[in-house]
């Protein structure tokens, strides 16, 4: 028999004699009243071990599932509901998204030979999200916890930024030792909507599927694209245009990048293990996804290169009313755009989360400028 795995525990090598039970109970199948562990109407296993559905694990749960499997016997009952897609029944004892004897065994030895726990269900996470567009797939949630969904046709991974509230802007204080620019103040509350935003800057395999083109001065299949202008990628026919998506606002790239951080940098806080920038690249980009997470999974948002922004330019923006509204984006004032995040060759003070860098031309085509793609979902 080979090893099985459940969480935290290996269970290999199992005696003959639980194997031998396991064939008994086999053969006496015929004569044992299933009725006697009848599941309880609207209740669901609890565990994975739990295939009668009665809220425990006992020698029930063994002749259940043995019945089912040589003897035309009831399905086991579902783990609690998590959504389409639950890949782990009430009878997948051993976590291994499957009910076969393994399973009955592996009851057989945490009932007898203080084996390991039964596999727990899956957790109570929706695999389909009605707010989200036909489209996307559903991954799972990242290692911090927020979800992440594949766009079908690119394959780029998008996670699910919640709504929320977040001090947007710096100051002095705040990001010592760094000197904030006068247009990262006044520091004021912003509230957004829920959005996708792409996990990583756009690498050049993806542009290129998308457009049929690679405009980047740094070429490598993994690396971020460059070299894209503001009107490239806005055109008919461009990159947003050909996959429906957008270009994050200020609000938006600010509130993703501090993934509840609120000092000059994001994540470990420790610009080094964060991005590619003036003092650790060597004058090359880095490979999409080189760095460590910030607060939501999200990579690369500082340093590497920087990332184009929906708004217009205004120096005085956050200073007005409406820079508080919810999910504000400026469309008024200078016709430049704005660029976050730093680049490969930018100081640390370009990389932090409240930086703004600005009057950045429409048709500006740089090898330190690319994208992180956006999608609305209100």
């Amino acid at each position: 028999m080979h090893c099985q795995v459940i969480g935290r525990s290996n269970r290999c090598g199992l005696t003959a004699g639980l194997v031998l039970l396991a064939l008994i109970i086999v053969m006496i199948i015929p004569g044992v009243s299933i009725d006697a562990f009848p599941p309880p109407d609207g209740e669901y296993a609890s565990s994975g071990g739990d295939a009668n559905g009665d809220g425990g694990v006992d020698i029930g749960d063994a002749i259940y599932l043995l019945n089912h499997l040589f003897a035309s016997g009831d399905a086991p009952v579902p783990c609690p509901p998590s959504g389409p897609g639950c890949g782990n029944s009430g009878g997948d004892a051993n976590g291994d998204s499957l009910v076969n004897i393994a399973d009955t065994i592996w009851i057989l030895a945490y009932l007898f030979e203080d084996g390991p726990d039964p596999a727990s269900c899956p957790p109570s996470v929706p695999f389909e999200d009605e707010n989200i567009p036909v489209g996307f797939s559903y991954i799972g949630p990242n290692l911090q916890g927020y979800v992440e969904y594949q766009h079908n046709a690119t394959s780029i991974v998008f996670v699910k930024i919640p709504s929320g509230n977040f001090l947007m802007g710096s100051s002095a204080e705040q990001d010592a030792p760094f000197d904030p620019g006068a247009d990262e103040s006044p520091i004021h509350l912003v509230t957004l909507s829920t959005f996708l935003i792409a996990k990583m800057e756009i690498s050049q395999q993806d542009y290129l599927q998308v457009t049929g083109g690679n405009p980047s001065a740094h070429v490598g299949d993994d690396l971020p694209v460059e070299q894209v202008s503001w009107n490239e990628l806005n055109a008919p026919g461009g990159f947003l245009d050909l996959t429906g998506f957008s270009l994050p606002s200020e609000a938006q790239w600010e509130y993703a990048c501090r993934g509840g951080t609120t000092g000059p940098f994001a994540g470990t806080e420790e610009l080094d293990l964060m991005g590619a920038y003036l003092d650790n690249s060597n004058g090359e980009t880095a490979p999409t996804g080189s760095f460590e997470p910030n607060g939501f999974g999200l990579l690369d948002m500082h340093g590497n290169v920087w990332e184009w922004i929906q708004d217009n330019y205004s120096a005085t923006f956050y200073a007005e009313p409406c820079s508080s509204s919810l999910d504000p984006v400026n469309e008024t004032g200078q016709v430049e755009r704005v660029v976050r995040g730093g680049a490969y060759n930018s100081t640390a003070t370009a990389c932090r989360s409240a930086n703004r860098y600005f009057q950045i031309s429409l048709v500006l085509t740089n090898n330190s400028v690319g994208f992180r793609p956006v999608y609305l979902l209100h």
